[in-house]
């Protein structure tokens, strides 16, 4: 065989090779190429001028955030979580697109975002900003949006640059998960005006934490441990919920609510409206106490914040040494 012949072969060897990787990239990569991408398809620029999102979720359920008077409204009722707000801000800032999916698996991608994705919708006063449906594979790895449009759309492969992370999450998550946690609606013990605490059976173990124009203190109290008042006051504003609960779908702890509860908590904050949470009994190695906020919201917290909260007036006495 002739040394010119030898190099045809190899050269045609390496042609057949490149035909397949082209022909592979075609059908696990999709056409991508750079210039066809615009990376800020899902970006906005001016994000002041929002005010309201719409979710609609594949099961017919849907859930509105609107901004109002300095704070996020679920449904127009409950406040929302401040720091999901944030992160849903953070994503329409930052979310870039990675590629658009393959060819190959387009029509199944396509299906699941019709059975299982979120659609969202962004407005600016009466302007729809933006529309995309949200949602992501199996592993909750990849996360895919695809525009809402007249015209056809396709999805794409979207993330946010330099962090591991499902963008799609947040948009997937129900109205409870994004409600606020925080009962008493501040971090600041400094703006509470007063803390009443009663325990039913025992009267004698309540008391009233009340500002005296120069320091917080306890009612009645000439001098109370000021360290213990000030951790019992951290401990009020830093309260969050676990998890609030349909109490009515939730056997285990309606029985219980149909009991007298064994502690109340009333806190009055400056300029608003005053919050009384009442606490349950629960077993002493149990890990959630059930609560029931203004005797409207039911929801589960944390059996090592309740103990902490469930302090009587004695346990403020300053120690004699």
């Amino acid at each position: 065989m002739s040394k010119q012949r030898k190099k045809n072969i190899r050269l045609l060897v390496v042609l057949l090779g490149l035909s397949l990787l082209t022909v592979a990239t075609y059908f696990l990569g999709g056409r991508e190429t750079k210039s066809d991408v615009d990376k800020n398809l899902f970006h906005l620029e001016d994000l002041s001028t929002i005010d309201a999102f719409e979710l609609k979720y594949a099961d017919g359920q849907s859930m509105t955030l609107t901004y109002d008077i300095g704070s996020w409204k679920i449904n127009d009722s409950v406040e929302a979580d401040r720091t999901k707000i944030d992160i849903l801000f953070a994503i329409l800032d930052q979310v870039q697109v990675r590629r658009p999916v393959s060819k190959a698996q387009q029509e199944e991608i396509e299906k699941q975002l019709a059975e299982s994705g979120v659609q969202v919708k962004v407005y600016s006063g009466e302007q729809l900003d933006m529309a995309f449906v949200a949602g992501g594979n199996v592993g909750k790895t990849l996360a895919y949006f695809k525009p809402l449009s007249e015209d056809p759309t396709i999805p794409y492969v979207v993330n946010i640059p330099g962090y591991r992370n499902y963008v799609s999450g947040l948009f997937e998550m129900n109205q409870e998960e994004w409600r606020d946690k925080l009962v008493f609606g501040t971090t600041n013990w400094s703006t509470l005006e007063q803390v009443t605490v009663r325990y039913p059976d025992i009267d004698s173990a309540g008391f009233e934490i009340v500002y005296d124009e120069r320091n917080y203190t306890i009612a009645g109290m000439p001098k109370p441990d000021t360290t213990k008042l000030f951790d019992f006051l951290d401990n009020v504003s830093y309260l969050k919920v676990n998890r609030y609960i349909d109490i009515e779908n939730t056997p285990t702890y309606d029985s219980l609510s149909r009991g007298t509860h064994m502690a109340s908590i009333k806190v009055q904050d400056l300029g608003k409206e005053g919050v009384e949470l009442l606490f349950f009994p629960y077993h002493a190695g149990g890990q959630f106490a059930l609560g029931s906020i203004n005797d409207k919201d039911w929801a589960l917290f944390d059996a090592r914040q309740v103990r902490a909260l469930l302090l009587h007036r004695q346990d403020f006495r300053e120690e004699k040494e």
